[in-house]
């Protein structure tokens, strides 16, 4: 008797009982090929399976934005160290045609490949051999418009990623009611089973989506990971009020010393414990260095845009586990008993209420883009008439490295809430698919 007759039979609903109709035809993992199911009025709708790919498109789609924009930030970075060199050179009377030459291929590499910046703005070498107290102003002056550049095109992308994250909650928002009644309508099926599995073991192609550290769970374990998952947002990420942080480091005075306090202060809001053991060999943690403002604007600005650069939050690869967690497809697993089958309906039920309720920084009404752009502009207009000669260099970079800090936290903070959602949604999908497996072997 086939694995998908036995889910068809032993999924069978009484007529008050939630659709959870389980598609025939499967690939060889087992997941349904069907992108639709019929519901209980006769209407069509998404299966999980069906929404599980639209979010895993729409997740992909976020990081590859994410990954964009982290290259951005870093050539943001290469622009504004040689920046702050030409301003400190200019204490001597500027940079020497050799110091130049350097700098003008570190800065056409970041103009061409980002497009930024034009011909006349780049560093002419020739200009050096006559004065160079007035070719470093003037290369200055084309990097600080390549780096304005740059910048719109870092806001642009940011912008577009955050209508993404907004686009992946309503899919996620919508799907979960649907893995909800899955769960419903398993976790009664169980309550009603009778009699023992034909088998203690069940081969499932769930193994990259259900191990802990590598190895395949008990259900306690699988239970408990599934909890953990759960309870990260009501711990964490709830905290976070994104509005409030990001007006109060728009608020910033670069004569104080203690420039980038609004930056540290947020980073040290994040701490949370590492949540690990969580299925799929990942863990959910904020990872950055311990900083502390120094009083030397210099050290600050080169020790945060570091830090920033290294920040992150949401869910990742659990370190401490195997690195062929993700190989392994095809693994037994033991089958469920059915109480333990009705605790992991009910972890994903409340599961599912978590992310139908969830308050993320995307869907809050607060447009996070559009919110950078409009403040950076200010700041950037800000900082233009601030001080003068290696003073006003000073200020430039340093509010450059701050303008990019403070979008690359919100950044991060939006796409770690998605991948703390994702990762939910995915566990719950494959978590069903296996009690949904394990009660198929029973002999009622």
């Amino acid at each position: 008797m086939s694995i998908s007759y036995k889910l068809n039979t032993a999924l069978g609903m009484e007529n008050d009982a939630p659709n959870v109709q389980v598609n025939i035809d499967t690939d060889e993992g087992g997941m349904p090929l069907d992108d639709v199911v019929a519901t209980d009025d006769g209407e069509f709708e998404p299966t999980p399976e069906a929404d599980a790919a639209e979010i895993t498109e729409r997740a992909e789609e976020i990081e590859e934005d994410n990954t964009d924009i982290e290259d951005m930030e870093v050539a943001s970075e290469s622009l504004v160290a040689t920046y702050e060199a030409m301003a400190l050179a200019q204490r001597n009377g500027g940079l020497t045609r050799e110091a130049a030459t350097f700098a003008a291929i570190s800065v056409e590499s970041v103009m061409s490949k980002y497009d930024v910046g034009h011909e006349d703005v780049g560093i002419s070498l020739e200009s050096f051999d006559d004065n160079k107290a007035r070719a470093t102003t003037v290369s200055m002056e084309g990097i600080g418009q390549a780096l304005k550049d740059l910048w719109e095109a870092i806001v642009k992308k940011f912008k577009e990623m955050v209508k993404k994250i907004v686009d992946f909650y309503q899919k996620t928002i919508a799907a979960a009611p649907r893995i909800k009644r899955r769960a419903e309508g398993i976790r009664k099926k169980a309550d009603k089973t009778t009699g023992s599995p034909e088998e203690t073991q069940v081969k499932v192609g769930l193994f990259p989506q259900l191990n802990i550290q590598g190895h395949v769970p008990k259900a306690g374990e699988l239970i408990a990971g599934i909890q953990a998952g759960r309870g990260v947002y009501t711990k964490n990420t709830s905290k976070v009020d994104m509005k409030k942080e990001l007006e109060k480091m728009f608020k910033v005075n670069f004569n104080d010393a203690n420039v980038w306090n609004s930056i540290v202060e947020v980073f040290n809001s994040l701490k949370v414990s590492k949540v690990d053991k969580l299925p799929g060999n990942n863990a959910f943690y904020s990872e950055y260095s311990e900083l502390n403002s120094s009083g030397n604007s210099s050290q600050d600005s080169n020790a945060m845009s570091s830090a920033v650069q290294n920040f992150k939050y949401g869910v990742f690869e659990d370190k401490s586990g195997v690195k062929n967690s993700k190989e392994n497809r095809e693994k037994e697993f033991p089958v469920l008993k059915k109480d333990e089958v009705i605790k992991i309906c009910d972890e994903i039920i409340l599961s599912m209420n978590d992310i139908i309720s969830f308050k993320t920084q995307a869907t809050s009404g607060f447009d996070t883009g559009a919110f950078v752009e409009k403040e950076g502009a200010k700041l950037i207009d800000k900082i233009a008439n601030q001080g003068s000669g290696e003073n006003k260099g000073k200020h430039e970079g340093t509010a450059r490295r701050y303008l990019t800090a403070i979008a690359s936290v919100a950044r991060k903070l939006q796409a770690g809430e998605a991948s703390l959602v994702r990762h939910n949604y995915q566990v719950s999908k494959a978590a069903l698919a296996y009690c949904a497996r394990s009660l198929a072997l029973y002999k009622n």
